[in-house]
């Protein structure tokens, strides 16, 4: 996991969130509500502005956002693209 791209996405959720969490590493980030369907749109928004990349429709998924290691590795694999 890119450490860059890590503090970059969670200072993005700490704007974008909804309380977002000081210890995030074992939080599910959609069931504890921290992102809902606004949120989410929000987040990645900001992740293609932010890291210059298009992320699919397809991985727009809760298995690549309900933590902040899935949100780097989403990031990450488009970056790599």
């Amino acid at each position: 996991m890119n450490s860059c791209t890590e503090k970059k996405v969670v200072e993005l959720l700490k704007e974008i969130g909804n309380d977002f969490p000081k210890i995030y590493e074992s939080i599910d980030l959609l069931k504890s509500g921290v992102l809902d369907s606004l949120a989410i749109m929000q987040l990645m928004d900001r992740l293609e502005s932010e890291f210059c990349i298009e992320i699919d429709p397809d991985d727009v998924a809760p298995e690549n956002l309900n933590t902040v290691s899935a949100i780097v590795s989403l990031v990450d694999k488009n970056i790599n693209k």
